[in-house]
């Protein structure tokens, strides 16, 4: 990663790491493994959909969810999106 990164170059990077994995979560006795491509995909995706709605560069959004990885799929879409993120814990 250089020096001068952002969110969208992050997530550029990460799409092309392809099937190598970026999260994994644990629920119960499972473990779940998403690819950093796949993850790129749904963020992506996400930014979209929030944009097509409204949610532009510098418009403040509360983001109360359950830690995991939909947490990590919003946050770094908001990002993408360049808004200010308030995470309600």
């Amino acid at each position: 990663m250089s020096d001068h990164w952002t969110i969208r170059s992050l997530i550029r990077e990460l799409a092309a790491r392809g099937d190598r994995p970026a999260l994994q979560a644990v629920r119960g006795d499972s473990l779940r493994s998403i690819s950093s491509a796949e993850l790129a995909a749904q963020v992506t995706a996400l930014a979209r959909g929030l944009h097509a709605h409204g949610i532009a560069q510098g418009e403040t959004v509360g983001l109360i969810a359950p830690s995991g990885p939909d947490w990590v799929v919003a946050r770094l879409a908001l990002g993408m999106l360049g808004a200010v993120v308030v995470a309600f814990d």
